[in-house]
């Protein structure tokens, strides 16, 4: 917030009309609140200027204006007219396969001729009971049971590097119990695409580094050309298995499902809203505005139209409210298609170790 405008609320001739002591209490809360729930960055030296938005009152604000849309609609997929940090970035991420020109279907334009039946396929996947997980919901539960036999007995050391190697046979199993579905029966994931993963580049701030730059395209590009080879047919094209929505279901699996498995242990007795809401896996979502726009009147200012990023913070937004919209997307329509099997897989470790712990 500007110090300026904080001074000129609380001495300025700015009411018109005289309200009582408790309405100017409570107004005054809230644009502290407001102005406090925003951050800006200017970044104009790399091409983009970044926003932050914080809370679930600010968020549904700057959401519900209906200015804020997917990188896609900023750009039809190919990256053209983004800023020049999104075009150099985005290739070495999971967001976008640049062999494919595609960005995943969370990013990409609802009024793209592809998002509709890509979405489509991937609901279909992801339909609850569609695909048996028993095996992986067990596997999983067995190691957080068997470890936290093991390391209460053991030293600093020793435990740390148990929780170390588990860590690892964790995300690989929650990877699988989420995404060899795609694959044609008897199939699985091997460990060598699991390592590609975890090569390829986080965010902004990794991508900007060249060298992991460099790293993340060349896995990036492994990894694509895996899941084409391996799954999506020449007809499956056809009705939208784009090789990056595939692809992309492993990719968050991969990155928190060890630490989503390590909370549900540590919680057991916790219902799976209340459980993921704490964690919140996937800290913040990115959205851009087309025209320059104060977000509904959340902003002072407003953001430059296709050069400012918005960042926006789900973390405080779902401690504040328990809804499970800032875990897996709180736009319309914009909900995580692995939601479902996401919830089945999670609710079907945490029954297996309630049955573990009463054994």
């Amino acid at each position: 917030g500007d110090p300026a405008l904080l001074l000129w609320y609380f001495t300025g001739p700015h009411k018109p009309r005289r309200r009582s002591s408790t309405t100017r209490r409570r107004r005054r809360r809230r644009k502290i609140t407001i102005i406090m729930s925003t951050k800006r960055t200017n970044l104009s030296f790399i091409g983009v200027d970044l926003l932050t938005i914080e809370g679930h009152e600010a968020v549904r604000q700057a959401l519900d204006s209906g200015d804020l849309v997917p990188l896609g609609d900023i750009d039809d997929d190919r990256l053209g007219t983004l800023p020049w940090i999104l075009r150099y970035v985005f290739p070495a991420t999971r967001f976008y396969a640049a062999e494919y020109l595609s960005m995943f279907v969370a990013f990409r334009s609802s009024s793209s001729d592809t998002y509709a039946p890509a979405r489509s396929y991937l609901d279909e996947h992801f339909v609850p009971g569609s695909y048996d997980m028993s095996s992986y919901a067990k596997e999983a539960a067995d190691i957080l049971l068997k470890e936290q036999e093991a390391t209460g007995c053991c030293s600093k050391s020793k435990t740390e590097k148990i929780m170390a190697e588990n860590d690892e046979k964790l995300r690989a199993i929650f990877v699988r119990a989420i995404a060899t579905r795609f694959l044609p029966p008897g199939q699985e994931i091997p460990d060598s695409l699991l390592e590609h993963m975890s090569k390829t580049v986080g965010g902004i701030a990794d991508g900007v580094v060249p060298w992991n730059n460099s790293k993340g395209r060349k896995y990036a590009q492994k990894l694509y050309k895996w899941w084409d080879d391996t799954v999506v047919s020449k007809e499956d094209r056809l009705v939208g298995a784009h090789v990056p929505d595939v692809a992309h279901s492993a990719f968050p699996p991969h990155l928190f499902g060890h630490t989503v498995l390590r909370e549900v242990a540590k919680r057991p007795n916790e219902s799976m809203t209340t459980i993921l809401t704490g964690l919140v896996p996937t800290k913040e979502v990115l959205r851009m505005s087309k025209k320059d726009t104060d977000l509904g009147g959340l902003l002072d200012k407003p953001i430059k139209g296709k050069q400012t990023l918005v960042m926006i913070d789900l973390v405080k937004a779902a401690a504040e409210t328990g809804d499970l919209r800032y875990v897996f997307g709180p736009s319309k329509g914009r909900r995580c298609a692995a939601e479902p099997t996401i919830l089945e897989f999670t609710n079907a470790v945490l029954k297996e170790l309630r049955a573990g712990a009463s054994d």
